[in-house]
């Protein structure tokens, strides 16, 4: 996901030069269509990943239950951090707020997968 995100941005940044003669409008435009690039190809890479770990748990016969608590733990590690991260810099207060009041219970659920895997 990072080699994804850096080609974008060098794509994105390799065509700046021809932006300095561009107006405002056509600016946002092209701006915007990079942004979207990056976050649309962000969400390939996390589909692709939770399919490889769906696929990787559908191969795991006798290591079924290992491996379903290791994607557990992952997973939850994830959604902790990024609960965390808009919590902190989020732009919308009420979701910031919903953040907030939800990480309680993600690291509850956190610390049990945590303890599944002892």
């Amino acid at each position: 996901m990072k080699r994804l995100a850096c080609a974008a941005a060098l794509i994105w940044f390799a065509a700046a030069p021809a932006w300095a003669a561009m107006d405002a409008q056509e600016f946002v435009i092209k701006a915007g269509i990079g942004s979207m690039f990056e976050v649309q190809s962000s969400r390939v890479a996390l589909d692709r990943l939770r399919q490889d770990r769906m696929n990787a748990l559908n191969r795991a016969e006798g290591d079924f239950r290992r491996r379903y608590v290791a994607f557990q733990e992952l997973t939850h590690e994830e959604a902790v951090r990024v609960f965390e991260e808009y919590a902190k810099a989020g732009e919308n207060p009420r979701l910031t707020g919903l953040a907030e009041e939800s990480l309680p219970m993600l690291r509850a659920h956190k610390h049990e997968i945590d303890g599944l895997a002892r």
